[in-house]
């Protein structure tokens, strides 16, 4: 059995880091797919290494003992160790930028060593590895994390956090750009840089994610959900859906598990 830790970040780190959360166990799955979330993810492998594979037709590949999984837009495969004893940290795009030293749109739709990025991640690495639990952990990363943080620009910070679940969609770039107070042409530079993607496609992606989110509300129909997250009709809905899934929203409804995105076998 899997034991399972999870804890939203301290507000003092907020503008860095959303959550983090661990896994510890045998997993009662063989495979898993883990489909596009929104999240910018370091992760820490205390056990066997996982076999990750990204994009139709790739290969499994081993992963390193720390890696980031910068934001996606297809679904990632892995196919389940033994045992598996894993912590990770969701970051913000402003996150990546300042903690890492790299734009987090460079690592769309990517697995990438941490040691490539940040040489001295070994260290963090090291102290993660000899903590006494999950809490402690949360603790080393609010400190690393509260070493670093600097003032924010509000419209930098409201851009970073707009895939996050708590935020508002909007419908058109000139209403996103409005409330960030940037020209649609500054709000395509930074949607580029904090997710690798134009601006249109930011409100895509937004769009996907709250609909992924109503398909777990049991009393809602597939048509509600989609109507609810902004799609004009059911073709509209099952074409957008499958886009970033490769999934009907009636398929992965009748496949889902009780956390949104992951899907087992």
């Amino acid at each position: 059995m899997q034991a399972h830790s999870f804890s939203c970040a301290p507000a003092s780190i907020r503008p860095y880091v959303v959550a983090m959360w661990q896994v510890a166990g045998a997993p009662p799955y063989g495979q898993e797919s883990i489909l596009p979330k929104g999240v910018i993810e370091l992760i820490f492998s205390f056990g066997e290494p996982l076999l990750l594979s990204q994009g139709p037709g790739a290969a499994l590949q081993a992963t390193p003992q720390c890696f980031i999984s910068g934001l996606s837009t297809q679904p990632l495969h892995l196919r389940a160790p033994a045992y598996q004893h894993l912590f990770g940290v969701q970051l913000t795009p402003l996150g990546v930028r300042k903690l890492l030293r790299v734009p987090a749109g460079e690592l769309l739709n990517s697995i990438t060593d941490l040691h490539l990025l940040h040489p001295q991640i070994s260290e963090l690495a090291a102290q993660l590895a000899e903590a006494a639990g999950f809490e402690q952990r949360v603790g080393i990363i609010g400190h690393w994390a509260g070493q670093q943080l600097a003032a924010v620009a509000p419209q930098d910070q409201l851009i970073a956090a707009y895939l996050q679940p708590e935020q508002p969609a909007l419908e058109t770039v000139i209403a996103l750009a409005d409330r960030a107070c940037y020209s649609p042409r500054q709000l395509s530079r930074k949607a580029r840089d904090f997710f690798g993607l134009p601006a249109e496609a930011l409100l895509r992606y937004k769009r996907y994610l709250r609909a992924l989110g109503a398909l777990h509300q049991p009393a809602a129909g597939l048509l509600d959900a989609g109507l609810a997250s902004g799609y004009y009709d059911q073709a509209h809905f099952n074409r957008e859906f499958r886009h970033f899934t490769g999934l009907t929203p009636g398929a992965y409804r009748r496949q889902q598990s009780a956390r949104p995105g992951h899907v087992y076998q």
